[in-house]
């Protein structure tokens, strides 16, 4: 009945420690049939399998102390009966048994019998695994983001073994071109390196590697939220890597979009609560000015006094155009003859820079007035000479020039058609790389060390010129300088100013 069953029963001496096999049970577990006396218990627990000892022993001990029946389902691993050339196979048994006691209630034995239930065990297995691959092998096609599969050659190289469609698109090649090659053979010792260098330490420690690289795809800055997650055998071990990248370049520039904007707001919260002291501090300091000249006769002192009224009218101006470019109010304009404002300034500008920067002027004749706000355009200014002065930390040469301009045509990032007072400073500083001139009138971006700049002159500057209708033009190089371009509208003079003719301008 056993033999046709196919069935072991087994007998375990609580006393003794060992058990009793039937000679099905001692085929079930790959051990010789033939063999006669009991099976120590150590030995019976070295069949069965690492991942399930815990489990199956704490089984039996809770039916022995409970005295009650169980049943469980459990792995062995045996040398195979058929092949013992073959190393240890694994297969699932299933259990039953009772606790017999003595008549004083003692439990003295446990008996029971286990059916290989493999088949159908890994008949279900099958069926599950086929189940969670198709849903894998779905996510892992359509998926948005770029996963990848790595594993260990011979030689310990880790190399990609597939990417998903996602990846392969990013990366602008096909997976015949990369399966089989390390990150640094597909992506160059940098980019290549730096996930090499992740993928390592996922391998050699077998903890997930989360980090957030920017690099340059393309000429373009590319930031990824990457992760990297040990792939496991049964035992444990580290037998792959599977990786992710997600391109999060637009989300990180909306989240810096949204705290400039934060900054914005409390700027303008500021500004408007305290505006109204400010301007009685600058007026207090006007009635002081004001009374001073009335004493100085000297003409020497009395351009001093006018400077100090005209930086102080320059301040007040200040606090309005703040709390007006946090809350985006339109600026009120005037004709303003630019040529005029920039003559007035220059003694101011000479004593602000210092003599280590020699500044030159060259302010075309004829110019139209420019429909501008009078005291922006000087802070503009000042701001612009103050931004090269910091440019050329060992001196150099500061050139403020004015000239006509009439466009014709619209291109993109050219003003409108019509005519321009264009106010051009250029330094001879230090310039700046691409990087650093691409972020230029971004508000609150800044490369000057805390305390020495708050990243808003030249988007002020910026904003300001656009409001009235202008534009704002930046050109830099590293180790020549920067050159900044006003383009001021001017006033028209009838209604068909705008007819620009075909041989003038840009």
């Amino acid at each position: 009945m056993e033999e046709a069953a196919q069935i072991g029963t087994w007998e375990w001496d609580l006393e003794s420690n060992t058990f009793s096999w039937s000679p099905r049970e001692y085929m079930l577990f790959g051990l010789d049939p033939a063999r006669a006396g009991p099976v120590a218990y150590s030995t019976w627990r070295e069949h069965i399998h690492p991942a399930d000892r815990t489990r199956v022993e704490a089984k039996l001990s809770k039916a022995v102390l409970e005295k009650s029946p169980f049943e469980l389902t459990f792995r062995i691993m045996r040398p195979d009966v058929y092949d013992p050339t073959d190393e240890r196979t694994v297969r699932w048994l299933s259990a039953r048994g009772e606790v017999q006691c003595d008549a004083r209630g003692v439990a003295v034995r446990v008996v029971g019998i286990n059916l290989d239930v493999s088949e159908q065990h890994n008949g279900l297995d099958d069926l599950r695994l086929q189940h969670w691959s198709a849903i894998f092998r779905t996510y892992f096609d359509s998926a948005a983001d770029s996963l990848f599969h790595v594993g260990p050659t011979i030689d310990g190289q880790l190399v990609y073994e597939s990417i998903n469609p996602a990846g392969l698109a990013h990366m602008g090649l096909t997976l015949d071109a990369v399966r089989g090659k390390t990150p640094e053979e597909v992506l160059g010792p940098v980019v290549g390196g730096a996930i090499m260098s992740g993928l390592r330490t996922v391998y050699e420690t077998g903890v997930p590697y989360i980090y957030q690289p920017t690099f340059d795809v393309g000429g373009r800055q590319v930031t990824y939220d990457a992760v990297y997650l040990p792939l496991r055998d049964e035992s444990g071990a580290v037998i792959g890597i599977l990786g992710s990248a997600r391109d999060i370049t637009e989300q990180r520039r909306l989240e810096r979009t949204l705290q400039d904007a934060q900054k914005m707001e409390a700027l303008g919260q500021l500004s408007s609560g305290i505006a109204h002291d400010f301007n009685n501090v600058l007026n207090g300091l006007l009635m002081c000015i004001e009374l001073l000249g009335m004493l100085i006769k000297t003409e020497p002192k009395k351009k001093l006094v006018s400077d100090c009224r005209a930086a102080i009218h320059r301040g007040s101006a200040l606090t309005s155009r703040l709390l007006a470019f946090s809350k985006q109010e339109p600026v009120e304009t005037e004709p303003v003859d630019v040529n005029a404002s920039l003559e007035a300034m220059s003694d101011m500008l000479g004593r602000t820079l210092g003599s280590e920067v020699t500044i030159e002027t060259r302010l075309a004749a004829g110019l139209r007035p420019a429909k501008v706000d009078r005291h922006l355009l000087e802070l503009a200014t000042i701001n612009l000479a103050v931004n090269a002065r910091d440019a050329m930390p060992t001196g150099g040469a500061l050139t403020i020039e004015t000239r006509r301009e009439r466009i014709r045509a619209q291109t993109r990032g050219a003003p409108s058609p019509g005519e321009y007072v264009a106010v051009v400073v250029t330094d001879t500083g230090v310039g700046m790389p691409p990087d650093v001139l691409a972020n230029a009138k971004t508000p609150f971006f800044t490369t000057k060390p805390p305390g020495k700049g708050t990243g808003l002159g030249l988007s002020m500057v910026c904003g300001f010129v656009r409001e009235v209708g202008g534009n704002c033009e930046i050109a830099s190089e590293v180790g020549k300088g920067t050159c900044v371009t006003l383009y001021l509208p001017c006033e028209r003079e009838s209604e068909t100013d705008n007819d620009i003719p075909p041989d003038s301008g840009l």
